[in-house]
């Protein structure tokens, strides 16, 4: 199996097989704005609305642009995959995303019952980020294990 791009035909203009090393995509342009912008706005929304008293329509604004960034950074991204991995990395990738997907589920489900149990702490954002990188890297890794 190659590590750059194999050219595989999904009707968008394929990049330089350079910019495509170690199985990973390379981020592009827009991949690049939209996940800084959404990386910088998101503690300057919180900030705002934990310490300022905003009237409604800037409250409800304030996520509504954080969602739209971060909309944007997948469009970019999904964009991105299709044009650099052939159909195998794509399904290995694929399945990572159906690992974390129905793993936090799962977690987000039974979490009440383990924070009841006193066995986690409340759940906050750096909880589920965790979860996410943890539940990526597995899948990720049972994807490439069973495609080998």
């Amino acid at each position: 199996m190659s590590l750059y791009y194999s050219g595989m035909a999904t009707g968008l203009k394929p990049i330089s097989p350079k910019r495509y090393v170690l199985g990973c995509p390379w981020p592009s342009g827009q991949e690049w704005f939209w996940a800084i912008l959404f990386g910088m706005l998101l503690p300057v929304g919180l900030t705002l609305l934990r310490h300022l008293h905003l009237p409604t329509a800037v409250r409800y604004l304030i996520p509504a642009v954080l969602l739209f960034a971060g909309a944007q950074y997948l469009r970019a991204l999904v964009r991105n995959m299709r044009r650099q991995m052939d159909e195998l990395q794509l399904r290995i990738y694929l399945e990572a995303a159906a690992v974390v997907v129905c793993g936090l589920f799962i977690l987000m489900l039974t979490y009440p019952l383990l924070e009841a149990a006193h066995l986690v702490g409340a759940l906050d954002c750096y909880v589920v980020l965790g979860l996410i990188v943890v539940l990526g890297i597995v899948g990720y890794i049972s994807g490439v294990r069973r495609y080998r």
